[in-house]
């Protein structure tokens, strides 16, 4: 039977078990403004998927989201009944052979509202299950080509420095989403915290498994589990032949994606690898001006 654990501030989680855990590791991501070309989301759903994470708990959605901007939806049940399934936070633990001891994954759609309310709960829920690290995960719209490497950026105590190119390490300042409050939230009771974001062409498909691929590799860098990329690397293949083909096919997109390759060389001839975080800096920007 499901039981409530009420914060001290009067905010609800509703959980199903609440495990005694002495060192965890929670692994967040959101749907949405942090999750261009869902790279984010789905490298955390194949994270749960392979480290066979159970749910555990969820936050309640009625303090943390606008529901006319963020709409339940409606759907119909086996026996035909109608349900709607509401937007929430799920955390889940996973504790298999594969996983690198025990993981707490939140996951779910980004809230909208009191984000300080929503990150100390949050932490205080960490601090209940003893999760010593936090690393957070996001993706941003760049301008980039797809057939190169992924651009890595980090920042926090926790860094994947051994994956393929050096990732930049984030001096950001400036307009912030959820996954840096909370962060700020976890620094500011000294968790050790690590985030993780991926670059994804302007131009891209919806989904980028080359970008989940990096996110995923760049997660197993630091916690040492067992996870095979075998399935990610055949869709970022298939991914970056569409993604030619597209290209190839539109006279306009080819102009557009020699020059910006053109000039992505020359900046890094210039200033090194600093033109990921301007990205980063100048998405933000244009985010909080719409």
């Amino acid at each position: 039977m499901k039981n409530f654990w009420k914060f001290r501030d009067g905010k609800h989680i509703r959980y199903i078990q609440l495990p005694k855990l002495s060192d965890a590791t929670m692994i967040v991501a959101f749907e949405g403004w942090n999750d261009a070309g869902s790279a984010a989301s789905l490298a955390l759903a194949v994270l749960r998927n392979q480290w066979k994470s159970v749910k555990i708990a969820e936050v309640d959605s009625e303090e943390f989201f606008n529901f006319t901007e963020q709409r339940p939806e409606m759907y119909f049940s086996s026996e035909n009944r109608r349900y709607i399934s509401w937007p929430k936070t799920t955390i889940s633990l996973a504790s298999s052979e594969k996983s690198p001891g025990d993981v707490i994954f939140v996951y779910g759609a980004e809230p909208q509202l009191k984000w300080k309310t929503y990150s100390s709960n949050l932490y205080k829920l960490a601090k209940k299950l003893n999760c010593r690290r936090a690393i957070f995960l996001g993706s941003h719209l760049a301008d980039i080509t797809h057939d190169v490497p992924v651009q890595i950026a980090v920042s926090g105590d926790i860094t994947p420095m051994g994956i393929g190119s050096k990732p930049v390490v984030s001096g950001y300042e400036g307009p912030i989403g959820i996954l840096s409050a909370l962060q700020t939230e976890f620094e500011n009771h000294n968790v050790l915290t690590g985030s993780i974001w991926a670059g994804v062409p302007n131009y891209s498909e919806s989904t980028s498994p080359k970008a989940a691929l990096a996110l995923v590799l760049s997660v197993n860098e630091i916690l040492k589990g067992t996870v095979s990329t075998v399935e990610l690397e055949r869709l970022s293949k298939e991914y970056e032949t569409r993604m030619t083909n597209m290209v190839d096919s539109d006279e306009l997109l080819a102009t557009y994606v020699s020059y910006v390759s053109e000039r992505n060389e020359i900046d890094t001839l210039m200033s090194g690898s600093g033109e990921v975080i301007q990205e980063i800096e100048d998405f933000l920007r244009k985010e909080e001006s719409n």
